[in-house]
């Protein structure tokens, strides 16, 4: 019975051990290392290969995630730059403000958060098919 209560409780912890990022483990910059796109059918093919033409700026990209909240994104196109963001955090989706001029808010970007079996950290921007795999680094964003 005892040995029965202690699978019982090991079993319906099992989903709460990896789920979700720890929103201490987010803030710091991140650089993209490798850029993947998954095939979906809900995604139109020519709406793909604008994103494949794109690669080079998404293969550029640098979020800095502040723990305060703030967030900048670098990348080598200016228009894909966010110089004056925050985020959040609610399990493995991270939801990216912009601050405009105005201090009115707007989505910019999210991205869930995920970490595959070799302990590979991904970004997959929402509505999407791009995966950034990315690596937690000590270079701060200029």
């Amino acid at each position: 019975m005892r040995f029965t209560c202690c699978i019982v409780v090991l079993l319906l912890s099992v989903p709460f051990l990896g789920s979700g990022q720890n929103t201490k483990d987010i803030p710091g910059v991140w650089t993209v290392q490798e850029v993947k796109m998954y095939q979906s059918a809900d995604f139109p093919k020519s709406a793909t290969e604008s994103l494949q033409n794109m690669k080079p700026a998404f293969e550029s990209f640098r979020f800095s995630f502040s723990s305060d909240g703030a967030c900048e994104i670098y990348s080598i196109f200016p228009e894909m730059q966010l110089k004056k963001g925050y985020w959040e955090i609610k399990k493995d989706y991270i939801t990216i403000y912009n601050l405009q001029a105005n201090n009115k808010e707007g989505v910019f970007m999210g991205l869930w958060v995920d970490t595959d079996q070799k302990g590979v950290i991904s970004f997959i921007i929402d509505e999407t098919p791009l995966i950034l795999a990315v690596a937690k680094t000590p270079i701060p964003i200029k």
